[in-house]
């Protein structure tokens, strides 16, 4: 089990270090439409920022929590301890990737897919 010191300081943390990001995805996608990337040239641009962005994400929360867990945890790892920090691990990178998933997403459709108003 993880301290609640650990817990606060991480999730603290992680909304320092990963929300700022959110900005910058936005702009990288902006960037690569307006180069002009058509149909499925678009989608795999997207998905390139998308799949750089969640392991650059991944790496600040292993690191972020390596660094929680020096700072506040007291007791000595163990079977338990490990499955906990396995649990936040893989909470905070889904969360992530849901995440990036709506960045990447976003006000993105083909022309063709947008619906017209009809007269």
């Amino acid at each position: 089990m993880l301290d609640d010191k650990v817990l606060l300081c991480f999730s603290d943390l992680m909304d320092a270090e990963l929300r700022p990001r959110d900005h910058t995805v936005r702009v990288q996608t902006s960037a690569s439409d307006r180069q002009g990337a058509r149909g499925g040239r678009a989608i795999f641009a997207r998905v390139g920022i998308g799949e750089a962005e969640l392991s650059e994400r991944a790496k600040i929360i292993w690191e972020g929590l390596k660094r929680c867990i020096g700072a506040y945890q007291q007791s000595v790892a163990n079977d338990s301890m490990k499955g906990a920090i396995n649990e936040q691990l893989r909470y905070w990178i889904v969360g992530e990737s849901n995440v990036i998933r709506r960045l990447v997403d976003a006000e993105w459709a083909p022309a063709t897919a947008r619906p017209r108003c009809s007269d």
